[in-house]
């Protein structure tokens, strides 16, 4: 089997991906409307991509080929990346949080000391006009400071409530998070960024517990308008509920190994909800009859017959998101067919104004000709699909060692590295050889993995959790 042919098989097994097209847009028009002002072509040519520009965004959309071997036995990708531009923002949105602290008994010592700072510098950079609420929860819930305006009079209601918070009892998580969420809808506004920052240093013990059923909640406020960030703090809390929170309200998640860091975290959150320049994205993609939505990476979303709803949430300056779906598309003869619709609607920060854009419509051609295929790979495609299916390792690795599978842990990450070696081989790229020099490196953390429930363990699964969880590189 010649060099050739082994990408061929290669790609037959991990993903089929193509050259591109693209098209620049500009928004000039106050419905969002575009126009076509530039067309810039690379080779080998592909009409399924396109980038808009708007004011402070670029919105990318990438399939994974222009070809689809006409027998229907590979998946299709497409990949939606939003960069926010690293632009000044001068005059932010107005904030609507709801700060929710855990002061349960494991938040006692220098835990609840390094919260009451970081919750005092945090309203020190709030603005006069921002709204604000403080919830504390352990096993009751107190709403310290209901929704109220920041002033001069109402920081020191702010800092009152903050500096009396006494750690004791039980982490009633469900019910601080609730009243968090109906804090903001109390003054819920579109002019406004709505947000609850929820803190846990444990594990839930009272009230809802079950991570679906938690999943949901938060789905639900989503949908309302409130979105979750969650911060873990230490190594006992609970890393696969925090991060379904934080996915499921579209927000931000952070693993704070040290309460010494709250501060700095706080103040990252907060520099984030100051420079944001889109939010409350949603993108819709319309399939035709006989393509169906296999999964969506990464990202809730929701499907009403043939439209797919998947919400992106808020982007800031200098961010980015990527999106990766895959897509079952059926055999069909040769030819041109469509395989998707789709627009995106947003609030642009930048122009304080809601924009509706209709994208290109996605469309590939079906062969019979194995070897089209295989010459058209698209690496940000397959680098992006690589991250994905790493990260599912890193996490089942772990899942594996918390029962005491080293064994099992081991294998599923030869089997994997096996798997990003051919891949790099038949694509090569600095990404997938870094993935590649990573999951060398959970290889061995995998090897020599300290007993599970010790201190030692716990600060390995958080690291590698982490790593599995961070949006950012997907």
């Amino acid at each position: 089997m010649n060099a050739f042919t082994r990408m061929a098989a290669v790609l037959a097994v991990v993903i089929a991906v193509a050259g591109c097209t693209r098209t620049i847009y500009v928004v000039q028009n106050p419905d969002g409307s575009f126009t076509p002002v530039k067309t810039k072509v690379t080779t080998p040519v592909v009409t399924g991509d396109t980038v808009i520009e708007d004011d402070g965004i670029v919105i990318e959309i990438l399939t994974s080929t222009e070809y689809v071997l006409s027998d229907g036995n590979q998946p299709l990708h497409l990949q939606v990346t939003v960069e926010a531009r690293d632009v000044e923002v001068t005059d932010r949105a107005p904030l609507n949080l709801a700060i929710v602290v855990d002061r349960s008994g494991s938040m006692r010592g220098h835990k609840i000391s390094h919260a009451r700072e970081a919750g005092r510098r945090l309203v020190d950079q709030l603005e006069d006009g921002d709204r604000v609420s403080i919830i504390s929860y352990a096993g009751d819930v107190r709403v310290d400071v209901p929704t109220t305006v920041v002033n001069a009079h109402s920081r020191r209601a702010l800092y009152r409530a903050i500096d009396s918070m006494r750690p004791g009892g039980q982490t009633f998580l469900s019910g601080g998070l609730r009243a968090g969420a109906n804090e903001v809808m109390r003054a819920l506004d579109g002019e406004r960024i709505n947000r609850v920052i929820l803190l846990s240093d444990g594990k839930a013990n009272v009230g809802t517990t079950d991570i679906g059923q938690l999943d949901r909640m938060a789905e639900r406020f989503h949908r309302q308008g409130v979105t979750i960030t969650t911060m873990g703090l230490g190594y006992d809390y609970n890393e696969d509920l925090m991060t379904a929170l934080a996915v499921a309200g579209g927000g931000n998640y952070y693993y704070v190994e040290r309460a010494d860091a709250l501060a700095q975290i706080f103040e990252r959150e907060l520099e984030t909800l100051a420079t944001v320049i889109t939010r409350d994205m949603i993108l819709y993609l319309e399939l035709p009859d006989g393509v169906r939505l296999d999964q969506v990476y990464g990202y809730k979303h929701q499907q009403r017959g043939r439209e797919i709803r998947v919400p992106l949430s808020s982007v800031s300056a200098g961010q980015k998101r990527r999106l990766l779906l895959s897509l079952d598309v059926p055999a069909s003869s040769p030819g041109a067919q469509l395989v998707t619709n789709a627009r995106v609607e947003y609030r642009n920060e930048l122009k304080r104004a809601q924009r509706t854009l209709r994208l290109k419509p996605l469309a590939v051609t079906y062969t019979a000709d194995k070897s089209r295929v295989a010459r058209s790979v698209n690496r940000p495609v397959v680098e992006k699909l690589e991250l994905v299916r790493n990260a599912h390792v890193r996490r089942l690795a772990m899942q594996k060692l918390d029962r005491g599978d080293r064994a099992g842990a081991a294998q599923v990450v030869r089997q994997r590295l096996k798997q990003s070696q051919r891949v790099h081989r038949a694509v090569g790229g600095a990404v997938i050889k870094r993935q590649i020099t990573e999951l060398k490196g959970l290889s061995s953390d995998v090897k020599a993995a300290p007993k599970p429930g010790s201190t030692p363990y716990k600060a390995m699964r958080k690291t590698r959790m982490r790593e599995a969880y961070d949006f950012d590189q997907f």
